[in-house]
């Protein structure tokens, strides 16, 4: 379990972040809307479950950014916390442009304890007092919690405020059987069951008025899903390919992922699903589709034995599985 967490990338991106902020080599923005869109363009995004190639995925509440840039109405930012490589050849956050008006400069780094583990969970500005206001967050936003109150957390806010959160809707970064890791990874990908897929969506949310949508691509909703049980991997799909344990099909465990290569080139990852035991998978399927329950042959044809006996190629693409509760 040591080597498990000491897989979290929170501990290395906001160590990294710390560092930066304390030298003054570096700027950081920190997220202030339940869920915002980076964008390749500083342009909105058209609002609707269409594919759309300038949406390079989302942030959420609370998530810190590196400041890169900026015009009248954006800001272009490094996402730390959403590691990728395959675009630079190199491990880095994401980049795009997000509004000024859903961002704010950061005085310090925040250290978070806590990650909402619930679909949404209620932030209130008096505890259990819904007439004061509060703010919906998404599942996987993380949180500092500083005290409590009967049922309440108490959490210190982007704005510097405080608020406070039901207990029942945060896990802390605490310690659990690897047994029961694997289910409660499955548990928290029910949780997504009927969401839209999104392209380059992470958030199961609908925001305050404004151009993002809520929804998950494929890797969205696997980064998401194993974030809300206080591990981070990389933000897509070939990614996660590359820091995963490669398994046999034989040794498939729940919670371990199923890789699908592009057709006709192997070594390109391009969808990863949830193993949920048996002959079940958990996905984000494609722009129109829902997160599903789907079995393996409903989705390549053959059933897992059969596919092995092709190696696991179906339809010129090839099918990886992969570990990261080892």
């Amino acid at each position: 379990m040591k080597k498990l967490r000491s897989f979290l990338l929170i501990l290395f991106s906001l160590s990294c972040l710390d560092h930066a902020h304390a030298t003054g080599e570096e700027k950081f923005l920190i997220v202030t809307k339940p869920v915002v869109d980076l964008r390749k363009e500083p342009v909105d995004a058209r609002g609707a479950y269409a594919h759309d190639d300038l949406q390079e995925t989302q942030a959420l509440y609370n998530e810190v950014l590196r400041y890169e840039a900026e015009n009248k109405d954006w800001y272009k930012v490094e996402a730390p916390e959403q590691r990728e490589f395959s675009q630079l050849g190199r491990w880095q956050g994401y980049e795009g442009w997000v509004r000024k008006t859903s961002v704010t400069f950061l005085p310090r780094i925040p250290k978070y304890n806590s990650v909402v583990s619930k679909k949404t969970a209620k932030i209130y500005y008096a505890p259990g007092r819904p007439e004061k206001g509060f703010l919906t967050v998404s599942i996987g936003t993380r949180l500092k919690t500083t005290g409590e109150d009967g049922e309440h957390y108490k959490v210190d806010l982007a704005d510097g405020k405080t608020a406070w959160i039901l207990k029942t809707d945060l896990i802390g970064i605490e310690k659990v059987t690897k047994e029961e890791l694997r289910k409660n990874i499955i548990s928290t990908a029910k949780l997504f069951l009927g969401v839209p897929y999104l392209w380059g969506g992470r958030s199961m949310l609908m925001p305050e008025p404004g151009p993002a949508v809520t929804g998950v691509d494929c890797s969205g909703l696997v980064s998401l899903v194993y974030r809300a049980n206080n591990i981070d991997i990389p933000r897509d799909a070939h990614e996660e390919w590359m820091v995963a344990e490669k398994i046999p099909q034989k040794e498939l465990k729940s919670a371990d992922l199923v890789f699908v290569s592009a057709k006709n080139k192997f070594n390109k990852i391009v969808h990863v699903m949830l193993f949920a035991g048996g002959e079940t998978l958990l996905e984000s399927p494609e722009t129109g589709g829902v997160v599903r329950v789907v079995t393996f042959k409903e989705k390549f044809g053959k059933t897992r034995a059969e596919l092995a006996k092709q190696g696991f190629i179906a339809g010129g693409k090839k099918v990886y599985f992969g570990r990261i509760v080892k």
